[in-house]
């Protein structure tokens, strides 16, 4: 990558979301240390009951439509 030729401050972000997102569904270590348990996920994205419901709609439609092996292989 070369300085100013590449989105490294968009890659910086995406990297730390996509980490937070992370440990918010399996924790850390350093969390378990000291009791510090995260949020749940949606809870890390702030997401209202009824995003939630569009949320799960959304989900069951992906899950219902795609099969699974497709996304296997």
């Amino acid at each position: 990558m070369k300085i100013e030729l590449s989105p490294a401050g968009a890659y910086y972000f995406v990297s730390t979301l996509l980490t937070n997102c992370h440990t918010c569904y399996y924790g850390s270590k350093t969390g378990f240390a000291f009791e510090c348990f995260p949020p749940s996920i949606r809870e890390y994205f702030h997401i209202t009951e009824d995003e939630d419901e569009v949320l799960n709609m959304y989900i069951n439609h992906f899950f219902s439509v795609v099969d699974v092996q497709d996304l296997e292989g």
